[in-house]
Formats: structure tokens, C-alpha cells, sequence
């Protein structure tokens, strides 16, 4: 009996053994079987180990397991192949002739040349001519964001589209703007053939979810129905995520992503979360899904090989089914040494920077890219100037003091809250309260402070709680992780070095203009670990004082924190809503809730509307009304601590006010906020 026989015989028995007559029918599973055995083989001869006898035998065993009891052990380098495959994934910008944003899709490149997405993200041509693929537009595994790519589509070129398979076809200009060679990002292969996946296989989709960052969904995700040119499958997905990338575990893409399943009933009408009929006045968000759907990639080979294309457009389509791409290993090396390639991760080492007689290191990532001449003008280093080093003294002499000193005066306090409020009473009406805080606010805030964290916030104001050691610390106002306050000190301070390095005579004689050194002055806030959080964003109000250096909007955080947040407004999702997560908090577009501090950035920003009305809500993309009610949920979930009441008494010591909601809780609630919106 030959190896064939051998394998149908060993595929039946595990048929018959299994029950899977009726979920699948016997010749897909044969087909996955024997698809599988042509990877293996092939893997078996690449890495050069004994082909013969060695590969069907075990597929017959550990594949047919694979397929059928679904284990769900994976060798560690499915992981590096995820990430490989990961690159010629991007996100579909759509964009109107005017240049502005229609919407966001995922695309996924499917030959040197061609990016494939669905038809409802580019519809036709036109749409696709003033749209962009953007590559690298996700976090690195710092979490801080990469350079975004962003390559022309090139519709006169190839533009092929079909409403029914809901996808599009186009070509994709081979050079960005910054000159980046597209092969960099490679790309994945549409197979034609049946056999890359059954009815209970693991499917994982790249996606770019509602626009945001790039994402991956690896389990809790599985093929549930097969049809004819679609499959269903319960991978997390959101929108956005049309037109993405769905693999099997051998990063084989199996189908084109396009949309939810709602539930329907025998009728055929459609049904809500609660059980109910659902109608057009409830909203999308009310539906009950009950899958995902992607269009098979066997079906969207059989319709372009179909197509009678000539001259230059039978070649590019020639390419895609002809051509074979590198081997995704092959693909992540190329990535790191090609041209206009950043190497990923970079070089990593420690910046040390000596402060007050004491060294305090700080994690540097430094990335190369090649391809573009860099200027050699300027000096790496500039001096700190006296100003700055008398500040960095005075900063490190008071956290020094702080180990010694009583951390909160309940005494002192009750002395300052007479006098602050010195018989205030606070009206009934709302509006009228509102005002009656407002001025109060704004008279005593009588020593208004200029922008200097390492000097005003990290070494009091912002302290939490001593240790039993009576070590000063910090904590990161969104993920709550502890940190030593010198070396926020030291990345300030670092800021200031470069500002002052910026102003050289040597940077104005090469004419780079003060908008470059604002982005170099911003390029390195975000570079470097640990920044200051304005929990009322500074591009609402401009940057300007006296609401930049208010201490009482301004904490300790992280940069990749204060990265992740950006300037989008607090918001309480559900929990099980899906979202971007990290240690930060959840974010998606224009909304964005911190993994902790909720109670005290509620605070802090109901105290800058008293303070400062009409200075924020330029925009909707501001505060709401709507916005005011989760602050004074989280007000009222989180109550004032130990930390609020020492940064109220410490801040009022500085410039002169206090936040009255961490003084008097209740008055919260007869307070009409709306009146603080601009």
C-alpha cells in the first residue's frame, strides 16, 4: 500500500472516530488534511531535515489532532511569522477631493503591486485616487507610535472592484512621499485551492479597528460556518476593520473581512441585544451579532482569474497569482536592513544624566533609519544653563526635605480652608454657585506659575503617600505604576537641555524656523519615559498661561501614557465593550478612559471649568454635555484621598487657590458645569 492510501485510510479513521460527518463534509477535511501535509513537507525539506518518511507520517498524526481536537499548542515562532505578516497590513484613509477624511478601512497588499480592500471602503476609482495606505501605523513594543508610511493609490493603473464579493482591487504608487520603497512591506499570497480551513480551526485577523492602531485577534476566535463564497467565523472585529486580512494559523490569508452576521428570526427580520425586534430608530449598537462574515479567497481567485484583462493590467494581475512572496522570517529581516527601513526597536542603552551630585539613568531607544541625509550641524549636547541647574538644585534639595516632613498637616489645612472660604456660603441656584466659584477661583489664584514640572509638581505637590521608608514617590496619574521622582526631574530637565540647545546661534543661522523646533521640542517630550499629564489637553487652550503651569491639572505619567490618551476626552465605556487597551486605560476615535486617577482627572477637570470658563470647547471634540455627567459619576465613585488633600494644601501654598472638590464633595452636585464649556 502506497503513502496515499496510507494518508486516505489514517484521514477516514479519524473521520469515522471523530463524528465529524456532519459538521464537515469528508473531502474539505481531506483537502485541509492534504494541504497540511504540503506545508509540513515543504517546512520539512526548507529546514533541510530527512523529508523521506518523516512528513506525512506525522501530519497524518499530529495534523489530523491539529485539525480535530484542536490543540492549541503553537511553536513560539508563530508569534515572529504573526508579526512578519503584519507589515503589508495597513490602514485605508479615505479621503475626499478636497483632502479630507471620509472614514478609515484596512488593506492588505496581495502582490508587489496591489493593495486589496473591500468595495464598500473604495467604492470606485475615484474614491480611490485621493486615498492613501498608510504602513507602520501602529505602537512599537515600547508602545510608543511608529513613523507612519503612506503610499498614493494609483487607480489608472488597476482599479478592479465587485459589489457582490464586496472587494476592490488597486494598484498602490511603489515610492511614498518620503521615498520608501513599498517592497519593504511585502506582502502575503492568495491561494486559490480549497484545504485552509475547517469548521472549528482557529482564525486570527490584523485589523485596524475603527481606524486606531493596528490590532491582532489570535484566539477566542473560530470558523463556524462555510458557504459558497462566504465564511462566518466569531473574530473580534470593529469598524474599521473592513477590507482586513483573515488568517489561519499556517498565516495563510482564508478570506477578505467585510462585515457582521446580525441575528435574524424565522422571518427573517432582525433582532436586538434585548431579545426583541430591532428597528432603524435603535441604532446599530443594539443589534445582536452572532458572527463575522469574510469573502473566501478561493471565490475572489476564481472571479479575477476570470476577468479578460489585457496589456499592463493582465501583467499586474499575472503578478499577484504568479509570483511567490519572501517567507515571512525571510520578510521581518528584510525589514530591518532594507532601504528607508527602521530598524525595529532600535538601540537600545541608558541616558544618565547627573543632577545635584547624584546620577540617575534613564532607558534610550535610539532608531536609524537610511535612505535620508541627516544635517551634521549641530552638537549633541548643549549646556544646561544656570537658571536651569540653580532649578534642578532647588527641585532636588525639596524632595530630599520631603522624606522629613509631614506629609499632610491636617491642622494646617483646616487653618487654610477658614480662611480660603472664610464663610462662604454657597447658593442654591446652580448657575448661581457656579459663578460664586468661579471668581473665587480666579481671585485667589494669585501667584499664577509658569510651565515647570521638575520644579513645582515632582518633588512635593504631586508625592503620594510616604512608605514605611519614608522613600518619595510618584504615580503615574492613568496606569497607576509607581515611579521615582528623580527621574521624572531628569527627563525634564533633558527637555530644557534640547530647548536650550534649539535656541543656539548655530540653529538659527541654518534658518529651520521656530515650527521645526516646536516639533523637535515635542519629538523629544515623547521620546523621552516620563512626561507631565494636563489632564485638560494644552492644544484646547493654546498652550497658554496661566492654565498650562496650574498645578492642579498637572500629574505625574508616563510618556507612552500621555502618548496613548492624546488630547481625546474621558468616557466610560461598558466593560464588554472591545476597545484598545493597554496599561493606560481603553481608547477608541474621541474617546479615551483612564486605567486609573479617574477620580482625581474628574476633579481636576471640573476645576478647570470653574476656573477658566469658556477656554475649552472650541470644538465637539472637546467636552460635552453629555462628558460632565462622567466626571461627576467618577467623582462620586472615586472619592477624594489622602493624595488630593495634601496636593490641594501644597498647591494653595504655591499659587493661591484650592479645588473645592476635593474640599467639599457635595457641592458637586449644585453645581451647573455646562457653564464652564466654551
Amino acid at each position: 500500500m502506497g503513502k496515499k492510501e496510507l494518508w486516505q485510510r489514517a484521514a477516514q479513521r479519524w473521520i469515522d472516530r471523530m463524528g465529524l460527518r456532519g459538521t464537515e463534509p469528508p473531502e474539505r477535511v481531506q483537502k485541509r488534511l492534504d494541504h497540511l501535509a504540503e506545508v509540513a513537507t515543504k517546512a520539512t525539506v526548507e529546514t533541510r531535515l530527512p523529508a523521506s518518511g518523516v512528513a506525512l507520517p506525522l501530519v497524518s498524526k499530529i495534523g489530523l489532532e491539529r485539525v480535530i481536537n484542536k490543540s492549541d499548542f503553537l511553536d513560539i515562532n508563530f508569534l515572529e511569522n504573526a508579526l512578519a505578516v503584519s507589515r503589508s497590513i495597513g490602514r485605508v484613509h479615505i479621503r475626499d477631493a478636497g483632502g479630507h477624511t471620509l472614514g478609515f478601512g484596512t488593506g492588505f497588499l496581495v502582490s508587489p503591486s496591489l493593495l486589496m480592500t473591500n468595495n464598500h471602503v473604495l467604492a470606485s476609482a475615484a474614491d480611490a485616487a485621493h486615498s492613501v495606505i498608510e504602513f507602520d501605523y501602529q505602537n512599537d513594543r515600547t508602545g510608543r507610535s511608529l513613523p507612519v508610511v503612506s503610499f498614493a493609490l494609483e487607480p489608472g493603473r488597476l482599479f478592479i472592484t465587485d459589489p457582490g464579493l464586496d472587494f476592490s482591487l488597486v494598484a498602490v504608487r511603489p515610492l511614498s512621499a518620503d521615498g520608501i520603497a513599498l517592497q519593504r512591506y511585502g506582502w502575503s499570497r492568495l491561494l486559490g485551492m480549497e484545504g485552509k480551513a475547517l469548521i472549528g480551526d482557529a482564525l486570527n485577523i490584523i485589523q485596524h479597528p475603527r481606524g486606531e492602531v493596528k490590532q491582532l485577534v489570535l484566539r477566542s476566535n473560530e470558523l463556524v460556518d462555510v458557504f459558497d463564497n462566504f465564511l462566518h467565523y466569531v473574530t473580534d472585529t470593529e469598524p474599521g476593520s473592513s477590507g482586513a486580512a483573515v488568517f489561519n494559523d499556517q498565516w495563510e490569508i482564508v478570506a477578505l473581512h467585510h462585515s457582521g452576521v446580525p441575528a435574524t428570526d424565522p422571518q427573517g427580520n432582525l433582532l436586538a441585544s434585548n431579545g426583541g425586534l430591532w428597528h432603524d430608530g435603535m441604532g446599530e449598537a443594539a443589534l445582536k451579532w452572532v458572527a463575522n462574515e469574510g469573502i473566501r479567497v478561493s471565490s475572489l481567485v476564481a472571479h479575477l482569474r476570470a476577468l479578460p484583462l489585457a496589456g499592463s493590467q493582465a501583467q499586474l494581475l499575472k503578478e499577484l497569482f504568479e509570483l511567490v512572496p519572501p517567507a515571512p522570517q525571510e520578510l521581518a529581516q528584510q525589514a530591518q536592513v532594507g532601504v528607508g527601513a527602521v530598524l525595529p526597536g532600535g538601540i537600545h542603552s541608558s541616558l544618565q544624566l547627573a543632577l545635584g551630585g547624584q546620577t540617575v539613568s534613564l532607558p534610550l531607544t535610539i532608531q536609524l533609519q537610511f535612505g535620508q541625509p541627516v544635517p551634521q550641524a549641530v552638537p549633541v549636547a548643549a549646556p544646561v544653563s544656570a537658571v536651569a541647574a540653580a532649578a534642578d538644585a532647588d527641585a532636588l534639595a525639596e524632595l530630599r526635605e520631603a522624606a522629613g516632613r509631614e506629609y499632610f498637616d491636617k491642622a494646617a489645612n483646616e487653618s487654610a480652608l477658614g480662611t480660603f472660604y472664610n464663610g462662604l456660603a454657597l447658593a442654591d441656584d446652580p448657575a448661581a454657585a457656579f459663578r460664586q466659584l468661579s471668581a473665587l477661583l480666579k481671585g485667589s489664584h494669585s501667584t499664577p506659575l509658569s510651565y515647570n514640572p521638575s520644579r513645582h509638581v515632582y518633588p512635593w505637590v504631586d508625592l503620594q503617600p510616604p512608605r514605611p521608608d519614608k522613600t518619595p514617590w510618584l504615580k503615574s496619574i492613568y496606569s497607576g505604576k509607581a515611579f521615582d521622582p528623580r527621574e521624572f526631574i531628569a527627563a525634564d530637565r533633558e527637555v530644557d537641555r534640547r530647548r536650550e540647545q534649539l535656541r543656539q546661534p548655530l540653529r538659527e543661522s541654518l534658518a529651520l524656523g521656530q515650527e521645526l523646533a516646536s516639533a523637535e521640542e515635542a519629538f523629544l517630550e515623547a521620546a523621552l519615559p516620563y512626561n507631565c499629564e494636563h489632564v485638560v489637553p494644552q492644544s484646547w487652550f493654546g498652550k497658554r498661561e496661566p492654565m498650562r503651569g496650574d498645578l492642579h491639572h498637572l500629574f505625574a505619567c508616563e510618556s507612552g501614557c500621555n502618548s496613548f490618551r492624546g488630547n481625546i476626552p474621558y468616557f466610560d465605556f461598558p466593560d464588554f465593550e472591545e476597545v484598545v487597551r493597554s496599561d493606560c486605560g481603553k481608547r477608541e476615535t474621541g474617546r479615551f478612559e483612564p486605567g486609573a486617577g479617574k477620580g482625581v482627572a474628574a476633579r481636576a477637570t471640573l476645576y478647570f471649568l470653574l476656573r477658566n470658563p469658556g477656554q475649552i470647547n472650541a470644538t465637539a471634540a472637546e467636552y460635552t454635555a453629555d462628558r460632565i455627567d462622567t466626571l461627576l459619576a467618577w467623582h462620586e465613585q472615586f472619592p477624594p484621598t489622602e493624595y488630593e488633600r495634601h496636593r490641594n494644601l501644597a498647591i494653595q501654598e504655591r499659587q493661591g487657590n484650592r479645588n473645592p472638590l476635593i474640599d467639599f464633595p457635595e457641592w458637586a452636585q449644585r453645581i451647573d458645569f455646562t457653564l464652564g464649556l466654551g
